[in-house]
């Protein structure tokens, strides 16, 4: 629904997907200095607003990065869709229940 509002040219849904990347990309800066990871993989509902969240996500992390772990880093859209929190659910308790 978002993402229609955006291809209609919605003043007001491309301010808060922008407000909304913003945020998510000063969370990613955090989590990336916390953690280094080598891949970020934004998924299930966030990622169907895909590179229109992204472009501001993106720009934050860019300017508030250190440099290192920025280079090391990849942020990407999952392509799992609506089941990834179920999928990795899954693969948490088979994980769990092979080691005993």
């Amino acid at each position: 629904m978002i993402s229609e509002a955006f291809e209609v040219d919605d003043d007001v849904t491309k301010e808060t997907l922008q407000e909304t990347g913003t945020c998510l990309g000063y969370g990613l800066v955090n989590l990336i200095h916390l953690y280094n990871p080598e891949m970020i993989i934004i998924g299930e509902g966030i990622a169907e607003a895909g590179e229109r969240l992204l472009y501001s996500t993106r720009k934050i992390v860019e300017k508030n990065i250190i440099e290192l772990p920025q280079k090391n880093c990849t942020i990407t859209l999952g392509k799992l869709g609506d089941s990834t929190s179920m999928v990795g659910a899954a693969l948490c308790g088979y994980e769990y229940t092979s080691k005993k």
